[in-house]
């Protein structure tokens, strides 16, 4: 128990700013590859159903919704694949707390932590989910994140230029004037 009561924050110590930027995904394949992709996914939903076994029914049921997500984009026009992600910045005492609805790669909160003049501590899954959020340098490294991941969370793959847009903006929210706009390097 603490003896002092707390005091009010002072209102000139608290900010908050939210700002969305358009990020671009990659496009599906073409569409009778999709189409194929289907088929062969509705098969392997079967397939668990008649072994009986939930977890791999489970799976093949999410590879299947993914699979008609693809197709439904591939049918869209290519310049429609993009999504909106809004970014938050509270500053509470001189400590910036930055929002961003994905899972991030900690490299951006490395970097944005490494140049600030200002504690930041960056936070992912706020106002929602888009999925994991690698750095252009991870998606030649491929791995789960880059190839996987996005289709549990039921959206298209963020494309690699995301990474210079959200640091675009989150170097903007932070105020961060001189930032180092270099891309990170695996």
């Amino acid at each position: 128990r603490h003896s002092e009561p707390v005091r009010e924050a002072d209102p000139q110590d608290m900010d908050f700013v939210e700002e969305s930027v358009e990020l671009p995904l990659l496009p599906p394949p073409p569409e009778p590859e999709c189409a194929n992709k289907v088929e062969q996914c509705a098969a392997e939903v079967e397939d668990a159903r008649r072994e009986g076994k939930t977890g791999r029914i489970l799976f093949a049921e999410g590879m299947l919704r993914y699979a008609q997500l693809e197709l439904e984009a591939a049918r869209k026009d290519q310049e429609t694949l993009v999504t909106l992600f809004a970014m938050q910045r509270i500053t509470v005492a001189g400590v910036h707390l930055l929002g961003m609805p994905a899972e991030m790669f900690v490299q951006y909160q490395n970097d944005f932590e490494r140049q600030s003049r200002a504690p930041v501590m960056a936070l992912g899954f706020t106002n929602g989910v888009h999925g994991y959020v690698p750095t252009a340098a991870d998606y030649p490294l491929g791995g789960y994140e880059v190839e996987m991941a996005h289709k549990f969370y039921h959206t298209l793959m963020f494309a690699p230029e995301c990474e210079r847009l959200i640091r675009d903006k989150a170097y903007d929210l932070l105020n961060m004037q001189y930032a180092s706009r270099v891309p990170y390097m695996v």
